[in-house]
């Protein structure tokens, strides 16, 4: 299915919109692989981003998006972000758990 932009910069390398001089609606880090390695290297991340009074959210385990919303417009298979509620803030929050079958020495994590 089409996905968000936001599941692709979390799960793409070099996806980020610094690379493109027409668009800058999302930002994966550094050449387009922070954020992407972040979730690749973790237990669970989840991403929420709160925006136009609505609190989308996706989230992942090992890097696999979980519970993907799959729907179909104009005949094309789309992954939209979740809509878990609703807001009068603005703002992108990513919280995420390293994964201790990677990170084996000092993985006491808070």
């Amino acid at each position: 299915p089409k996905r968000s932009a936001a599941e692709i910069a979390l799960t793409e390398l070099h996806a980020g919109g610094k690379f493109n001089q027409n668009s800058y609606k999302v930002s994966g880090g550094l050449h387009g692989v922070g954020v992407s390695c972040v979730n690749a290297l973790s237990k669970t991340l989840r991403l929420t981003v709160r925006r136009e009074g609505k609190v989308h959210q996706l989230e992942f385990k090992k890097g696999v998006p979980q519970d993907r919303l799959i729907e179909v417009r104009d005949g094309f298979e789309t992954s939209p972000m979740k809509i878990v509620g609703e807001t009068d803030k603005r703002g992108t929050e990513v919280h995420f758990l390293p994964d201790t079958e990677i990170f084996t020495q000092n993985s006491e994590f808070h």
